[in-house]
Parts: structure tokens; C-alpha cells; sequence
């Protein structure tokens, strides 16, 4: 954005300039000296190209800029894909544990019972 506001202002001033020396040349040709007329106009000329430089640049940018967007937005995809598979992983890990700790409570409380009939068969027998 700043770029296209720099380049704005110099293509402004450079059009200013080319209407400037448009002017001095359409001036100089009423009977002014031709190496000054020759002057202005190679000057115009090179402004011209100076503008047109310019606005190729700028698109020369704008597209590194739009590839460079392009390349990112991809790499986050991407990331974002893995990132989903790493989530969808540890879910299962996580849903596996639960079914793990449920396994193990249900024995630890099937030991619990047979000891306490253990110990309750104990207590009869003495």
C-alpha cells in the first residue's frame, strides 16, 4: 500500500513534469532555438520512460507480493491440514485412555468385592 502511494505521488509529479516540458516544447516550437526544443523533448521522452518504468515495477511487485500470498495461504493450508490429523490423532489417543480408565475401574472395583467377601467370608469363619 505504501508502495502504490509513493509510486503515485512520483507518477504525479512526473506527469506535472511531462505537462511542463509539453508545454515548453509546444512553446519552444514557436520560433525558439531548436537545441532547446531538442532538449525538452528528450526530456519528456525520458520521463516518459521513467513513468512507464515505474508502473512496470510496480506490477512486477504487486505479482512477488500476490505469489508470495499465494505461497503463504498454501503453507497455512497445509499446516492447518496437519495441524486437523494431530487433533483427530490425539482424540483417539484420548478416547482410548478414557476406555482404558473405565476398563480399570471396573476391576478395581471387582477387586474391591472379592475382597470384601474375602474379608466378610473371614469374619464367618472365625
Amino acid at each position: 500500500q505504501l508502495m502504490e502511494e509513493e509510486f503515485a505521488q512520483e507518477r504525479a509529479e512526473l506527469n506535472e513534469e511531462v505537462e511542463r516540458l509539453r508545454g515548453g516544447a509546444a512553446a519552444a516550437g514557436g520560433g525558439a532555438d531548436p537545441v532547446e526544443m531538442e532538449r525538452v523533448k528528450e526530456q519528456l521522452e525520458l520521463s516518459e520512460r521513467k513513468v512507464e518504468l515505474m508502473g512496470r515495477e510496480l506490477e512486477e511487485t504487486r505479482e512477488r507480493l500476490r505469489a508470495q500470498a499465494e505461497s503463504a495461504e498454501g503453507a497455512l493450508e497445509d499446516r492447518m491440514g496437519e495441524l486437523e490429523l494431530e487433533r483427530e490423532v490425539l482424540e483417539q489417543e484420548r478416547l482410548l485412555l478414557e476406555e482404558e480408565l473405565e476398563k480399570d475401574r471396573e476391576e478395581l472395583a471387582a477387586a474391591q468385592h472379592r475382597a470384601e467377601a474375602a474379608e466378610a467370608a473371614a469374619r464367618k469363619a472365625s
